[in-house]
């Protein structure tokens, strides 16, 4: 990408090519989501587009969702969801 770009375009069009991924993996109605750093990169606006993708899309397939991540953003966005298991390894619990 060219580096030439303003930071918020490069931001946009990264944000983009993660949806356009996200919608190529999920056509294929997969009945188990892995999710590894879904909100990588991403700003708090795309992260949580993201994520609502994912949540979504697993509820209406009936496809369990996984997300493995670093954000704390992830718990924070999925608090008051149903059926929610948060596992911490090795670091204690945010």
């Amino acid at each position: 990408m060219c580096k030439c770009w303003p930071a918020a375009n490069r931001r946009s069009s990264r944000a983009g090519r993660r949806n356009a991924w996200l919608w190529r993996a999920l056509l294929l109605q997969p009945k188990v989501i892995l999710a590894d750093e879904p909100t990588a990169s991403l700003d708090d606006e795309a992260a949580a587009a993201s994520l609502a993708l994912l949540r979504s899309t697993a509820q209406r397939q009936g496809a369990t969702l996984v997300i493995a991540t670093h954000d704390a953003r992830v718990n924070t966005l999925f608090k008051d969801e149903k059926g929610l298991q948060s596992i911490h390894i090795g670091r204690k619990q945010l």
